[in-house]
């Protein structure tokens, strides 16, 4: 397996400061960071810990982190470490975020702001799920990235997209040794705590699905898709395990064993 394909997906919130030269030693090329706070600071220790390692925001929530403050950010970035950050943006999940409405025109009045400000569109990319945002990622940006998806959607997204723009979907993983019964049972309890949200539920279960009322349900029909086209593969040995999960960590009971992962295509 090329790792250099791949990156990892990690919360903000507590990334350990030795995942980032970590990850640039076993090989990984790029690091998304989720749930980024505007002033983008997990990401600038990212960078700050490593020579060459790439590291995205995965998602700013355009909701709680105004355009003006995230570009300034952005330029901070730049001027300390050009070249090696992509601002990953979106809208997030209704469900966690007070007064969310009308996704689409506040996404494009976010664009608006940071083309104003000099974010280039070829360092900038969505958090797209449906297809009208998808085709704005397309049009305002260097591409998608897609979360909590399966690889039927990717497809899909990848007809909406084209060919050239970035399309860099987070996709789940299980690292175990027997992949059978047990990373089965694992999967669904892993994503239960966000396939039920009225934003990824569709995906989960169909691309044009809206409801919100079966989360379980949403859970395992997602992992059900995923597992189909899923096939082992060797985790690089060169990667720490600590009883800290490594590249990514989460709430589920099943974590050390479960991991993120976002398929890189460029950048």
């Amino acid at each position: 397996m090329d790792i250099r394909r791949f990156a990892l997906w990690h919360r903000s919130s507590d990334l350990p400061p030795s995942l980032a030269p970590a990850l640039e030693e076993a090989g990984f090329a790029r690091l998304w960071l989720g749930s980024a706070t505007g002033d983008l600071a997990a990401a600038e220790a990212a960078l700050r810990t490593t020579t060459a390692l790439r590291v995205a925001s995965g998602i700013v929530n355009v909701w709680r982190d105004d355009a003006a403050t995230v570009a300034a950010s952005f330029h901070r970035l730049e001027e300390r470490y050009p070249g090696r950050f992509l601002l990953g943006i979106g809208t997030g999940h209704p469900e966690a975020t007070a007064g969310w409405g009308k996704p689409y025109e506040t996404l494009s009045r976010y664009l608006d702001v940071l083309d104003e400000q000099g974010v280039p569109r070829r360092r900038r990319v969505l958090a797209a799920l449906g297809p009208r945002v998808l085709a704005l990622a397309r049009d305002r940006s260097a591409g998608a990235h897609p979360y909590l998806v399966t690889p039927e959607h990717t497809r899909r997204a990848r007809a909406i997209v084209g060919d050239g723009p970035l399309l860099a979907p987070e996709h789940k993983a299980v690292l175990v040794a027997d992949p059978g019964a047990r990373g089965r049972s694992a999967g669904p309890r892993c994503v239960r705590r966000t396939s039920g949200s009225s934003t990824t539920a569709p995906t989960c279960v169909g691309w044009a699905s809206r409801t919100t009322t079966w989360r379980t349900a949403a859970a395992t029909g997602w992992w059900t898709r995923w597992w189909r086209t899923a096939r082992p593969t060797p985790w690089p040995t060169a990667l720490p395990r600590t009883s800290t999960p490594g590249p990514t960590r989460s709430r589920c009971s099943c974590w050390p064993r479960a991991r993120t992962t976002t398929c890189a295509r460029s950048w």
